[in-house]
């Protein structure tokens, strides 16, 4: 994945698309977790690192079905205030949000996130 804001803007903008660029990020450990079933011997239970892999993606798909809440890295303004971010929650409030569905529609969100919104 891409390390500086700009490189992700580039990155989602012109090469993969925003979607595909989630469903890389929710499939970030589908090698380790591959790996650890596939170590495992036949009857074993998962182990914890496995489960939590497994967790972690379930939920990540749930919520890309529903909507990924993202800033919106296509308006300018936003990537600015992103750049500006002091890491603080509240530091979030001039940034614009949208959610991500998975078949690529981009509906507006508000800040703080509730529920749907």
């Amino acid at each position: 994945m891409p390390v500086t804001l700009q490189k992700v803007h580039k990155h989602i903008s012109k090469k993969r698309g925003v979607v595909n660029a989630l469903h890389e990020y929710i499939y970030r450990d589908a090698e380790e977790l591959a790996q650890l079933k596939q170590e495992r011997r036949k009857g074993r239970p998962p182990t914890k690192r496995e489960e939590v892999l497994g967790q972690r993606t379930e939920t990540e798909e749930k919520e890309f079905k529903i909507g990924f809440w993202v800033p919106d890295l296509t308006e300018m303004d936003v990537l600015v205030a992103l750049k500006k971010w002091n890491g603080k929650w509240s530091g979030l409030s001039p940034v614009k949000f949208v959610r991500l569905v998975q078949g690529g529609e981009k509906k507006d969100s508000t800040f703080p996130p509730n529920g749907m919104s």
